[in-house]
């Protein structure tokens, strides 16, 4: 069999084995058929060929597949590790440290922390009577933990939008931040920059605001003007990305000048994390016509360079909303769908 045949085997069965890429059949053969008519490089077509793989797993009695996909480089599926299985609504708020994964119960006010390396479930935070659920999640180098909270019914101009704990989940303090005055319900993301600062933005407004982990207090607030953020993360030049809709992200300075909006209509309801690394920011949703999650790949100054580098199952009982995913370490990709933690690696 010549190099030619080879190739159009390797074609054959990719699109044998993978239904979704039956409707991209056309394009395949077309680069195939241009190569045939130049000088054959098998190197090149098996990088055409490849951009297309299939990782299967297997959860429970059923088996799933996952796709990793790259120009050069593909994500791999090396793990899934299952949540706590009696929370009602588990929802994925963050990551301690590249194993320790955290999960609160919507319905109950409970933090659970899974393992990705033993596999250990614990509860780690219980707040009986308290208006306050956590919905975000960091850590603050290796000697504290800053959560985001969400609020109902909270009283006066301020809300206890976050708290501090050690790393025993021994409760430190409470910060205060501004609260929404349209609304008696709100809630804050935190996050800490690659160089430190911490960070916290109140649903629905456009100031992000700076704490002091030493007293807890807002040092500084940024007025960016971006109009309602719902979700914050840093790049590592610097730079903010804001959540400011429903299916868009803006990428801004931080002064809030020099912006850039990204949209896209199939991240609705999209969440994402950055790699400190590079500044590649990953942008997890729901694929309603396929009913998987997918995340897409865009660079630090708003170029959308990859579509769909990772999917994987949408769950029975958390289908109605988008979990977050966090980067871990350069290479490693964390997300969730309420049922188990999906772990790739980049190879």
């Amino acid at each position: 069999m010549d190099s030619v045949e080879i190739a159009q085997c390797r074609l054959d069965k990719l699109v044998m084995d993978d239904r979704d890429l039956i409707g991209q059949a056309d394009m395949f053969e077309t680069s195939l058929t241009r190569m045939l008519d130049t000088d054959i490089n098998v190197d090149v077509l098996k990088r055409t060929v490849q951009r297309g793989q299939q990782v299967h797993f297997k959860l429970g009695d059923n088996v799933h597949e996952s796709k990793v996909s790259g120009p050069e480089e593909s994500w791999e599926l090396i793990d899934s590790v299952a949540i706590a299985k009696d929370l009602v609504k588990p929802y994925f708020i963050g990551a301690i440290d590249e194993d320790q994964m955290v999960v609160s119960d919507m319905s109950c006010r409970t933090l659970y922390v899974t393992n990705l390396k033993d596999k250990a479930i614990s509860k780690v935070l219980e707040r009986s009577g308290d208006y306050r659920k956590v919905v975000s999640c960091t850590s603050i180098g290796k000697g504290m933990i800053l959560c985001g909270n969400f609020c109902k019914g909270a009283t006066g101009s301020c809300f206890k939008g976050a708290s501090l704990y050690n790393r025993q989940w021994e409760f430190i303090r409470d910060v205060e931040l501004p609260k929404n005055p349209e609304s008696e319900q709100t809630f804050a993301s935190v996050h800490v920059e690659k160089g430190g600062r911490i960070l916290a933005a109140v649903a629905c407004q456009s100031d992000i605001h700076v704490i002091n982990p030493g007293d807890g207090i807002v040092s500084q607030s940024l007025k960016t003007g971006v109009g309602k953020i719902q979700w914050l993360r840093s790049l590592p030049s610097g730079n903010l990305v804001a959540k400011t809709g429903p299916c868009e992200f803006t990428i801004m300075d931080p002064t809030g000048s020099n912006r850039i909006c990204i949209k896209h209509d199939r991240w609705d309801g999209c969440l994402y994390d950055v790699d400190l690394s590079d500044g590649s920011i990953y942008v997890v949703y729901r694929d309603k016509t396929h009913n998987v999650y997918a995340v897409d790949m865009v660079s630090s100054d708003g170029e959308l360079e990859a579509t769909k580098v990772v999917e994987y199952p949408v769950s029975k009982n958390r289908k109605d909303v988008v979990l977050p995913c966090v980067v871990t370490a350069p290479g490693t990709l964390i997300t969730c769908n309420g049922e188990y933690f999906y772990v790739f690696k980049l190879s």
